[in-house]
């Protein structure tokens, strides 16, 4: 559903304001979650306890869906999708890796083999490959350079701000937080800085408070789709970080640009690019040998600390 997200809203942005929609969607997917979960109001008595946790959460959603919905906007949803999901596990990595031990509850520590390792070098260079070719004007869709590198940057910096927030957000769960709890208060500062945005015209799509109406209006003839295009997979991930270690939902995740590829088929606006489907290709190589390496390696190592869930790693 994810990759059928990423072209639907390629397509729907090109003539809808990207705020209204999202401030709609989420703000929906929001209200049906809070009437979710107000049956677990015992876990929410806890709420200020991990007001730190929440408010950081909220920044990093905000800063990763606004980022991306605009990069996909920008760019063709493949070369988005792609750049979006192949930085996850890589910044999980990251934050793994140099995380010092008295933060490991927020950046665990991660046991990286050789193979995977190599997997994320290739990784890298794919990611590279595809911005470049994306930048030189040998994606799948025209533009001005400036305009797509402006894409490719928010492409990474929601990758970035994502993964962040997975691995935040563990801490959720790991103090009982529900995904349905989770999901209902994650959105806040999202819905009011699109809101906000989409009042006043920001996207360009009309101008001014006194076309907001028609503005929203148009959005919100897209609530159905975005409700099972946007927020399905939304909760199917805030379930899974519930049972699984940060770097496994990254790399399983990350499975799905090559959809994304196979979709936008049905678009008129792209063309056909050899470019982008080496880059998928390689892509998808990468992250399969890396997901691979990262499911059948063993579940721990002599000495090794235990995870943020409190199994070994």
């Amino acid at each position: 559903m994810s990759a059928a997200r990423d072209v639907f809203f390629a397509w729907v942005f090109q003539g809808t304001d990207v705020f209204a929609v999202t401030a709609l969607v989420f703000g929906t997917t929001a209200v049906m979650f809070c009437g979710l979960s107000l049956r677990e109001r015992p876990r929410w008595q806890h709420g200020l306890r991990y007001l730190k946790t929440i408010v950081a959460v909220n920044v990093l959603t905000a800063v990763a869906w606004l980022a991306y919905l605009w990069a996909v906007k920008l760019l063709e949803p493949a070369v988005a999708s792609t750049i979006w999901a192949g930085v996850g596990p890589l910044a999980v990595a990251r934050l793994a890796r140099h995380a010092p031990s008295h933060r490991r509850r927020v950046a665990p520590a991660e046991t990286f083999g050789m193979v995977e390792r190599v997997a994320h070098l290739g990784l890298v260079g794919t990611l590279g490959f595809l911005a470049v070719a994306a930048v030189t004007g040998h994606s799948g869709i025209a533009a001005a350079p400036w305009r797509t590198a402006i894409g490719v940057g928010l492409a990474v910096g929601s990758g970035v701000a994502i993964a962040v927030a997975i691995v935040v957000t563990k801490q959720l769960h790991d103090a009982r937080f529900s995904a349905r709890q989770v999901v209902a208060v994650r959105f806040c500062l999202l819905i009011i800085v699109a809101g906000a945005a989409g009042l006043v015209g920001v996207a360009g799509a009309g101008s001014g408070i006194a076309s907001a109406p028609q503005r929203f209006a148009s959005a919100a003839r897209l609530i159905p789709a975005g409700l099972l295009l946007v927020t399905l997979p939304i909760y199917a991930l805030q379930a899974a970080v519930v049972r699984l270690r940060p770097m496994t939902v990254e790399a399983v995740a990350a499975l799905g640009p090559p959809l994304v590829f196979a979709l936008q088929a049905f678009d008129g606006r792209l063309r056909f690019s050899a470019f982008t489907l080496a880059g998928v290709i390689s892509y998808a190589l990468c992250t399969g040998v890396a997901a691979a390496a990262r499911l059948l390696a063993p579940v721990a190592e002599v000495g090794q600390p235990a995870g943020v869930d409190g199994r070994a790693p």
